[in-house]
């Protein structure tokens, strides 16, 4: 089975930059961009080049809601023309899903420069893990988990709609996680694996091949779901979604 890539979050989506900073080792937009062309060597990746056409463009409300960005983030290097095209699309009426693995000062700056459009955005924060030292392997240059949490709960407190993708998850029992993040989620907190495909040459002490095969997701899945509808019905289990990565390996939470 194929997955729906951005369409299982948003009906249409932007990207102002070609690359990210964050360099991510399991990033599948460089991979892409490798194998289509668009970049020589993945290095280049690392060094983000805005699209300038994106930059000046206008826009008008587009069906549905979109999703921006998808294939770089939100940086010091790229904040400024970031807010200039979300304000863009915002005054247009567009409904925006803000995806990035989050850094604090600038999501607090974020959430002043958009407190207007609050009911047309939802934050969608990259956690991964809660261990700095994975983040730090796997997402060179992203923010630390400190960092991301932080960027939740305040987000949360200043009234926006928020939400977590812990995908991929890097930690062997992402269950931590999620307990931590869940009061701050107010719509839903997405479970996803790495991609097979690009997990070759990883260093062993920081990637286990097995915890993203079967077997090893279906207990997963099983576990969180067997804690939290005993634990937290209500305020984790109903929020927990699972990615078309797991759920293209046969693995559904009504299964349990």
């Amino acid at each position: 089975m194929t997955t729906k890539g951005t369409k299982e979050w948003a009906d249409w989506n932007l990207n102002l930059f070609k690359g990210c900073s964050n360099n991510c080792r399991y990033c599948y937009a460089k991979f892409m961009a490798k194998r289509f062309g668009r970049i020589k060597e993945l290095y280049e990746w690392s060094i983000p080049v805005i699209n300038k056409k994106i930059l000046h463009q206008s826009f008008r409300k587009r069906k549905g809601r979109g999703m921006f960005p998808t294939a770089h983030d939100i940086t010091p290097q790229t904040y400024i023309q970031y807010v200039v095209v979300l304000l863009r699309l915002l005054r247009a009426g567009n409904k925006v899903l803000i995806t990035t693995k989050p850094n604090y000062n600038l999501i607090k700056m974020l959430c002043k420069q958009i407190e207007f459009y609050k009911d047309q955005v939802q934050f969608r924060f990259t956690i991964t893990s809660i261990d700095d030292i994975k983040l730090k392997y796997w997402e060179p240059n992203a923010p630390n988990y400190q960092s991301r949490k932080a960027s939740l709960i305040y987000a949360f407190h200043k009234g926006f709609k928020t939400s977590v993708s812990i995908e991929p998850y890097l930690d062997f029992d992402p269950i931590q996680l999620i307990n931590d993040i869940a009061l701050y989620c107010t719509e839903s907190i997405w479970l996803g694996i790495m991609n097979p495909k690009y997990s070759h040459g990883y260093d062993s002490r920081y990637y286990n091949k097995s915890i993203y095969e079967k077997p090893y997701v279906k207990i997963l899945v099983k576990s969180i779901v067997d804690i939290f509808s005993v634990a937290y019905p209500e305020t984790i289990l109903k929020k927990l979604r699972l990615k078309d990565s797991i759920r293209n390996l046969g693995i559904n939470i009504k299964d349990f």
